[in-house]
């Protein structure tokens, strides 16, 4: 069986978790936990989507929110760098 990723969250993204109200950031905690297990099985999530003219960054959908994220296949690294509301997240990448 394959190393497990290890899961990464910037400052920034940290940040941007704890502003947010506590029952989103269970909703977020819970997702993050769902998508390193997903990939730790050797699968890949459904409803992740990657983001234009960016390699190897992806986004997935939590609610009204969306964690943005960098996989490092080789090194087993995923890295959270974002988590904003949909109207939010992609202004300034």
């Amino acid at each position: 069986m394959p190393e497990p990723y290890r899961l990464n969250i910037t400052h920034h993204a940290q940040k941007e978790i704890r502003l947010l109200p506590p029952k989103i950031q269970r909703q977020v905690d819970k997702r993050i936990r769902s998508l390193k297990a997903v990939l730790d099985s050797g699968g890949w999530p459904q409803d992740v989507g990657p983001l234009q003219g960016r390699a190897d960054n992806y986004r997935v959908d939590s609610g009204e929110y969306r964690i943005l994220f960098h996989i490092d296949d080789e090194a087993r690294v995923v890295t959270i760098f974002r988590v904003r509301h949909r109207r939010e997240v992609y202004r300034g990448l």
